[in-house]
């Protein structure tokens, strides 16, 4: 017996042993394995330029399953392609025969408006193109169950679909590329192939693409007069300088998206809004995010109290400015 006990506690204790061995056994703890999904999905976004794969799927399968069970729906595309393709037909001969033209208004796109565009076989291409685009837009709109988020998902990518093989984008299929290539015998392939080398080589080594030079803020963009008047940890209020002499009573605080430049609202002076607001007499101000790495997973509450201490420091800035430029003291008291 006693040596049946001791076999028996010895078995015990191995059986434990292992046990202990196979709950402590990890591989990949519960960071680690964080982190390598964060590393794929992070690859998964810039291959797909941050779009989910998944909600692309989700959407299709939404759309597909809805058009598959909706007979009305396919038959009137059916109805409609084939008009279209009737439509093109006649076009054709029309057009072989000499009495047509691509249309009496401009193209759609604006690829296609040029001269060169309106000789068969290209205004036929083009006219094609133009019909596609439509009968993709029926094709992917007005499915009945589709929520309203995945239809307009699907009818967007689609329609990228489509742009992409557009006969603009094809140097065989583009009259105008062919035209400069006879003219320039080939130079301009050459000319566009050294581009294309130059681009992917700027991207493998993460350089600034060709003419980034041009838009340096305070030079070529964001260049109407202002300065930083309040700052902290999340972010600089910009107050633009007034060019009349009398302002609003009211400011303007301007707060862009924190994933956009401040001066988005001021690349140019031909397309500013904030020099446009100026000229007009009111007293702008623009919020500028500052960059706080790390820390994306609060970034509703750094907008929040930005966007509240900016609107706290607004109005006594605004007072300043408004008695600083008004023309007199007698008519700044009139206004209030």
């Amino acid at each position: 017996m006693p040596e049946k006990t001791t076999a028996m506690e010895a078995d015990e204790t191995l059986v434990d042993a292992l046990n202990r061995t196979v709950e402590q056994f990890r591989v990949l703890d519960s960071d680690t394995s964080a982190a390598v999904d964060r590393e794929l999905k992070a690859l998964i976004g810039r291959a797909t330029r941050g779009m989910s794969p998944i909600g692309i799927l989700t959407s299709y399968v939404d759309w597909l399953g809805h058009l598959a069970i909706s007979p009305g729906k396919l038959g009137t595309l059916l109805e409609s392609l084939a008009r279209k393709c009737l439509q093109l037909g006649i076009f054709n001969i029309k057009a072989i025969l000499g009495g047509s033209e691509l249309s009496s208004e401009p193209a759609a796109d604006r690829r296609m408006q040029s001269e060169e565009w309106q000789e068969w076989p290209f205004s036929a291409l083009a006219k094609g193109y133009e019909l596609a685009r439509e009968w993709v837009g029926e094709l992917t709109s007005g499915v009945e169950g589709v929520s309203a988020r995945h239809e307009k998902l699907v009818a967007f990518l689609s329609l990228q679909i489509v742009e992409l093989l557009s006969p603009a984008n094809f140097p065989l299929t583009n009259p105008e590329v062919l035209a400069a290539t006879k003219r320039e015998r080939g130079a301009n392939l050459v000319r566009g192939a050294r581009n294309l080398i130059d681009d992917a080589t700027r991207k493998m080594n993460d350089a600034p693409a060709v003419g980034t030079d041009n838009y340096r803020p305070g030079e070529h963009v964001a260049i109407t007069p202002g300065k930083v008047v309040y700052e902290n940890r999340l972010i600089e209020l910009i107050q633009y300088s007034p060019v009349q002499a009398e302002v609003g009573a009211e400011p303007l605080l301007i707060v862009p998206a924190w994933i956009m430049k401040y001066y988005i609202l001021d690349l140019s002076p031909r397309n500013s809004l904030v020099k446009y607001l100026v000229d007009q007499g009111k007293t702008v101000f623009a919020i500028s995010w500052k960059i706080q790495p790390g820390k994306t997973g609060i970034w509703g509450w750094m907008i929040i109290s930005g966007s509240v201490s900016c609107r706290r420091s607004t109005p006594s800035m605004s007072l300043r400015t408004r008695r600083r430029y008004t023309r007199s003291d007698t008519a700044w008291a009139e206004r209030c």
